[in-house]
């Protein structure tokens, strides 16, 4: 859906004069984008109708066909990030988006000598749930060296967590396997306010992170979360959207949509305005070089055309300009011929 023209903007555009201004925050609510639920379950309904007709009797090579996670797809007016960054973000939801029932497997990496073999009896002492594994640095340069051990690694394991200082060395270690999908590793906590090793620490950190939304914030206009099964109760998807909603709510976005891995996105949430009163200005300064002449779309223009639902909108728009192009060059041409060399002595004999 098109944003709406102010009464302005409509004006400038109609006069053929250039729309110019920067693009600012539409207008939210305070809980960020306001969540229709009933736009998201029939979203959802809706995938689940889709799914199902899109399934084939014929042997699949990959079991992609049987993947039924559910994304939120965002797209926003402003870049998500001003750079690009590898630490994830970690939002906090109600109802966890893993399938925490089915032998779910944590795998946690270490620093060298962090964990003692007396804190390791500890650990499994506690025995904490959903951690598998724990695998120090060193393991890493060794044992999951070659690209068929980290593969075989990153398919056993449904989680991956990281001491927070190991971070920025693991993309090196683990390769595009890892941080080409998401499950990139997590960075936790794991020592006290004292720099102590903790299992307890480690417990509440694994819990927080199994009941929660990580995403890596991209230098982009585009961001994709990782919602869960599709077929989780409607409530805990709303519940989980509108946690969400929260999150962003300083970020302008222009649309929220729920879709599946191939699917189609279905919106749920459209921006009711992108530009303000203040990005509309009539600029009425001198006229165009020749050599400048040709069809330049204002940033409101630009806005209309990526918002365009069909080709007739996107010739509409572009049309206006591409006449006043025209008209501009005939002037100019008419100009030259009038200022070329004879033309006053031909125009003298006329007269």
């Amino acid at each position: 859906m098109p944003p709406k023209r102010t009464k302005k903007a409509a004006s400038a555009i109609k006069k053929g004069k250039k729309v110019v201004g920067e693009v600012v925050t539409p207008k939210v609510a305070d809980e960020g984008f306001s969540l229709n639920e009933k736009a998201v379950k029939k979203a959802v309904s809706e995938l689940i109708k889709w799914k199902e007709s899109s399934k084939s009797d014929k042997p699949q090579l990959f079991d992609d066909d049987d993947d039924t996670s559910l994304y939120l797809q965002l797209t926003s007016v402003k870049f998500f990030n001003k750079k690009q960054g590898f630490k994830p973000s970690v939002v906090a939801v109600p109802h966890p988006v893993y399938d925490l029932e089915n032998d779910f497997k944590v795998c946690l990496i270490v620093k060298d000598g962090q964990i003692s073999a007396e804190t390791l009896a500890k650990i499994e002492a506690e025995n904490i749930p959903h951690l598998s594994k724990i695998i120090a640095a060193q393991e890493l340069k060794g044992e999951y060296k070659s690209y068929e051990a980290r593969r075989k690694l990153h398919k056993e394991y449904d989680l991956f967590l990281s001491d927070e200082s190991l971070i920025t060395a693991l993309p090196k270690l683990l390769g595009k396997i890892f941080y080409s999908t998401p499950k990139l590793p997590l960075p936790i906590r794991l020592t006290t306010k004292d720099n102590v090793f903790s299992v307890t620490t480690l417990s509440n950190q694994i819990s927080k992170m199994v009941n929660s939304i990580h995403y890596v914030a991209p230098m982009g206009v585009n961001l994709t979360l990782n919602l869960g099964s599709l077929h989780q109760p409607l409530d805990h998807i709303c519940a989980n959207i509108q946690v969400l909603a929260q999150h962003f709510k300083n970020q302008p976005l222009k649309t929220v949509q729920l879709k599946l891995l191939e699917s189609p996105g279905l919106p749920i949430y459209v921006a009711d305005q992108i530009f303000s009163e203040k990005d509309v200005a009539e600029n009425e300064t001198d006229e165009p070089k020749s050599k400048d002449l040709e069809v330049r779309l204002s940033k409101f223009e630009k806005g209309l055309v990526e918002l365009a639902l069909d080709e007739e909108q996107v010739d509409k728009i572009v049309g206006r300009k591409q006449k006043k192009v025209d008209k501009l060059k005939k002037q100019e041409s008419k100009r030259g011929k009038e200022n070329q060399p004879g033309s006053a002595a031909k125009r003298r004999r006329r007269a």
